[in-house]
């Protein structure tokens, strides 16, 4: 009567606890990652700014509008006051378009305008003070040498665009490697609660050997050492339990912190995961290129870009320019007349050169940025290289897992049939508590080593989904 109503007062403390846990599944799990933790926001965020940065270097051959607008006082000393006057201030602006090509065609198109006041000027001499000058301009510049039709332009480009892929590419994985973390961090933290539970039954189980062979040793039918066997094995039964509680409250403490919950509460329930149904879990199948693969192979053609960037930035400049303009002065209506009329146009045509002369420095520089392309091809070279090892590796061990898994449960369950069948004989006194507690530490390394085994399986396939990649990132 008096265990009944104990019984009934456990049940009635346990159940408000177990009536109110939270049920998180795994895929609630991964949701509340995604939205709770600052480092996957921050990877996402990451993501979407590298490849919107990835177009930037489109904007170097992109139309411009421009205009220019300036006004000037000049009152300095003429060298004849009566015709040039004492003062002359001019109001100019232009307004047009401006584009770089990508073969190292750089032009102008614009409209000019600009109103020329003269003061103090004698009128004989210069019958109009105030005139007006319009031009519609076209500027050409072709260069040679330095970005030689456009070489440092497109290698200019092509730096720009894999640098912002790199940092999206690594920033996709970064979020991968965190889901992949999670998830793994859900079945450690699922399978320390069953290695309790299971370290709760062989506490239990090394409690109620410790009793009957106490009672038996009171009774004169067994010797003193069985009791102090059984209370060993009770000992370490709990020194057992307490290392697994003290690894379950920091899991707890991770997964909380995963989710960006500040919370210790493990008032929760997780799936959990049995044998048959990881020893069924399907391959994760290898597609596409894993994105920090991608990230060094973007770095590498960065390198690349950046060395082409260097042999033109210190090349010697040649370049053609030409300049071509209609013209009209006059007041403002004949002025805009004229300079569509092409009656006064005006050319210009030219070359110019310079050429740095620090040679040494400049062979230097350009061989430090030829020596950062190397090492960035073989960086890229090395990871493809270990990146497929690593898949070999995980393909080869997943499979000799999951027999290990298969043994270790078969092993579990006869493990557990010893043990049942000696405890039996135990009470029939056809076998020695030494006996029993050398079977109940077999059934517990064998329960011990499913639940590893079974832990290194899911990991092993969490990290395989990273090798799941997309195209488009």
């Amino acid at each position: 009567m008096k265990t009944r109503i104990t019984s009934l007062i456990l049940f009635a403390v346990l159940l408000p606890v177990t009536a109110f846990a939270e049920l998180v599944t795994l895929d609630s799990y991964m949701e509340q990652v995604t939205k709770g933790n600052q480092s996957y926001t921050a990877a996402d965020k990451g993501r979407e700014a590298g490849k919107l940065k990835s177009e930037e270097g489109e904007l170097l051959t992109t139309t411009s509008f421009f205009t220019d607008l300036q006004y000037t006082n000049d009152k300095r000393v003429p060298m004849i006051p009566a015709i040039m006057g004492d003062r002359t201030s001019t109001a100019s602006g232009s307004m047009g378009f401006s584009k770089n090509t990508s073969i190292g065609l750089s032009g102008k198109l614009y409209y000019k305008l600009v109103q020329t006041t003269i003061n103090g000027v004698n009128q004989s001499f210069i019958p109009y003070t105030e005139y007006y000058e319009s031009s519609p301009v076209l500027e050409l510049n072709q260069s040679f040498w330095k970005n030689s039709f456009g070489r440092q332009t497109r290698a200019s480009r092509d730096a720009l665009e894999a640098a912002a892929m790199m940092s999206a590419y690594n920033s996709k994985f970064d979020s991968k490697q965190i889901m992949s973390d999670a998830e793994t961090l859900y079945w450690n933290l699922s399978t320390t609660r069953e290695l309790l539970k299971v370290q709760q039954d062989n506490l239990k189980r090394a409690e109620r050997l410790r009793d009957w062979t106490k009672k038996r040793v009171g009774s004169n039918l067994a010797d003193r050492v069985d009791l102090l066997q059984a209370e060993s094995m009770l000992k370490m039964r709990q020194l057992e339990l307490e290392a697994t509680t003290d690894s379950e409250k920091e899991l707890v403490r991770q997964f909380n912190t995963s989710r960006g919950a500040t919370t210790d509460d493990a008032n929760m329930e997780l799936e959990i995961m049995s044998p048959e149904k990881a020893i069924a879990i399907e391959t994760p199948q290898r597609k596409g290129v894993r994105e920090d693969v991608k990230a060094l192979e973007a770095a590498s053609k960065a390198a690349a870009a950046n060395a082409r960037i260097s042999k033109d930035n210190y090349a010697p400049s040649l370049d053609l320019f030409g300049q071509f303009s209609l013209n009209g002065k006059d007041q403002f209506d004949p002025a805009v007349r004229d300079s569509f009329s092409g009656k006064h146009p005006y050319v210009v045509a030219g070359l110019t050169f310079s050429a740095p002369l620090s040679f040494g420095t400049v062979g230097r520089v350009k061989s430090g940025y030829e020596a950062e392309k190397i090492s960035a091809d073989y960086a890229y070279q090395r990871k493809v290289f270990e990146t497929d090892r690593l898949w070999d590796n995980l393909t080869k061990k997943l499979d000799d897992t999951r027999r290990k898994l298969k043994l270790a449960y078969e092993l579990e369950k006869l493990q557990e049939q010893k043990v049942l069948y000696e405890e039996k004989r135990l009470k029939l006194g056809r076998t020695t508590t030494y006996q029993v507690i050398t079977f109940e530490d077999d059934l517990a390394g064998a329960q011990q080593s499913r639940l590893m085994t079974q832990q290194a399986l899911i990991s092993m396939i969490s990290e395989m989904k990273t090798f799941v990649s997309e195209e488009e990132i």
